[in-house]
């Protein structure tokens, strides 16, 4: 097709206020395999608008079809009708985006997490918030309820939910960390093309689910945190104060996120880094007016003492997925002295192999792209670096996961089979190695296997290189699954 305003690399019509410049209306919608009919209904026009019968006669169309209701303007002279016309083309299944498919399914993993799982962690957010209102130390043991082990200041986070009775209270925490997820979701669907591609995302969901789970059987706060590094990613050219001050409110939680702090540093964007530290001004400040200077120094030295009697006893535990844990089970010994350079060198060796598809699409002049690789891997490392990544922790691997599932349909054979292996992997370990499935015990058993660590580690692995070797350098093109 002559003269077409999209270009090979799949984006959208070049904008023009002149119809003449556009051409090639195709027969069939580009985002469905679904016949359509239409309705035609033209308006007057002089003879001299007519164009003559040699002449080349200009169509447009729509950008996107959005599945109900698309509108074109073009004439079908070979129909006998006018030169100019209007047709209505009604999708004949009318079918919701699948991005709906997304929030229908932590819809209901939330809903099975409130009526079945304790949400144990989010009791202890409570109780912090609850002891930071009555200015007493959060870090006291109370009965019942886990130790709270974030920042001082993080204590403040949870204290409007404190406020409110335990049901509510949870209840509204849910629903934060499923608008969290949503829109999590839907920017990652975006970012590795697959938004309009049904297989790839029900690959993508099905091989999330042992994270997305876990999550809310916890009540755990990593989807805020990922949503609230997010917007941070997505503001740091507008607004960069504001996003420093999002970023030092996700390491109030989740201190791993100051890992952050090298792509801020590679890229040079300091009014980020001041945003950052007027953030952790700004907390300390409030930790001070509550506590006094004195008793914010005795809550940072409880803070510390902690993490540091609870967090090696924890590392080779069942339920930690990370980097750590993995050499702990299949490489070096937690009493050896050799554990923690195995972590480092390991670590170093993911962090390295992660970043030859950045620097590729950095020199091949996709800035952009590059940034979203950055910051999608650099999600990932967070949780896998973390002393104790556990495995909702991982939860920020999913677009990883939406990278691999655009793959999973790549051009080139041997990334789409490893692809699929790491997809299915992953959905094996939501499914078939359950705590419903097995049981206590065997779920345990399959925990301190790293299953969740070691299906993700290839699937980011498998992703990565499928980028980074990837034939073609259109980015743009959207793969589409066959039968999507």
């Amino acid at each position: 097709m002559t003269g077409m305003p999209w270009s090979s690399a799949g984006r959208g019509p070049a904008r023009s206020s002149n119809f003449a410049e556009m051409s090639g209306w195709p027969s069939r919608c580009s985002t469905c395999r679904v016949r359509k009919f239409a309705i035609s209904m033209a308006w007057p026009r002089t003879r001299s608008a007519r164009p003559t019968s040699g002449e080349a006669v200009p169509r447009a169309r729509t950008r996107q079809n959005r599945g109900a209701l698309l509108v074109a303007i073009g004439p079908a002279a070979d129909r006998g009708e006018p030169a100019v016309a209007v047709r209505l083309r009604l999708d004949l299944r009318l079918r919701p985006a699948p991005a709906w498919l997304a929030a229908a399914l932590v819809a209901a993993l939330a809903l099975h997490g409130l009526a079945v799982k304790a949400g144990a962690d989010f009791r202890a957010f409570h109780a912090a918030g609850g002891q930071w209102i009555r200015g007493v130390d959060v870090y006291a043991a109370l009965p019942g309820v886990m130790p709270f082990k974030y920042a001082p200041a993080a204590a403040a986070v949870f204290a409007p939910l404190a406020l409110l009775p335990m049901p509510i209270a949870r209840a509204l925490w849910t629903l934060m960390s499923v608008l969290s997820l949503v829109k999590f979701l839907a920017w990652t669907s975006a970012a590795a093309q697959v938004q309009k591609s049904w297989l790839a995302q029900i690959a993508a969901l099905g091989a999330s689910l042992p994270l997305l789970g876990h999550l809310f059987a916890l009540g755990q706060s990593d989807a805020v945190l990922a949503w609230l590094m997010l917007q941070a990613f997505r503001l740091r050219d507008g607004r960069p104060w504001l996003s420093g001050l999002l970023w030092a409110t996700a390491c109030l939680l989740k201190p791993p996120y100051l890992l952050f702090a090298l792509l801020v540093a590679a890229g040079r964007r300091w009014r980020i880094a001041a945003g950052f530290g007027v953030g952790l001004a700004l907390a300390s400040a409030l930790e001070v007016a509550r506590f006094g200077l004195a008793g914010s120094a005795a809550q940072l030295h409880a803070w510390r003492e902690l993490l540091e009697k609870a967090t090696p006893p924890l590392l080779c535990e069942p339920g930690n997925q990370g980097l750590a844990a993995i050499v702990c089970s299949y490489l070096v010994p937690l009493t050896s002295p050799a554990f923690w350079p195995s972590v480092f060198a390991l670590g170093a060796l993911v962090a390295l192999g992660l970043a030859v598809p950045i620097l590729r699409e950095a020199a091949a002049g996709e800035r952009r792209r590059a940034e979203q690789l950055a910051f999608v891997f650099a999600l990932y490392l967070t949780a896998a670096l973390s002393p104790l990544g556990w495995h909702t922790t991982h939860l920020v691997a999913i677009p990883c996961l939406y990278l691999l599932a655009a793959q999973a349909w790549s051009s080139c054979a041997a990334a789409r089979l490893s692809a699929r292996g790491a997809l299915a992997s992953l959905m094996a370990v939501g499914l078939l190695l359950s705590y419903d499935v097995l049981g206590r015990e065997g779920f345990e058993a399959a925990l301190r296997a790293r299953d969740v660590g070691l299906a993700t580690l290839a699937a980011v692995g498998i992703a990565a290189a499928a980028i980074a070797l990837d034939p073609l350098r259109d980015r743009n093109v959207v793969r589409k699954p066959t039968g999507a």
